[in-house]
């Protein structure tokens, strides 16, 4: 029974099927948390944009 289950993880670690599949999921993981931390930066850049043109604005528009 112990050199069956032996041979079974023996196989299964020398086994070379799918392989590439993983290694292609890495790879679009790594993709993705690198767009993640971009589109973090851009959103912080653009959000603070937009809050130095609301200043902007309210400082040239006359006040109600």
């Amino acid at each position: 029974m112990r050199n069956r289950w032996l041979g079974g993880i023996w196989r299964l670690w020398h086994d070379q099927h799918g392989a590439s599949a993983l290694e292609y999921g890495l790879i679009c993981a790594l993709i993705f948390l690198a767009m993640a931390a971009a589109v973090g930066t851009v959103a912080d850049e653009t959000t603070s944009m937009w809050g130095k043109v609301t200043d902007e604005f309210n400082a040239v528009a006359p006040q109600p």
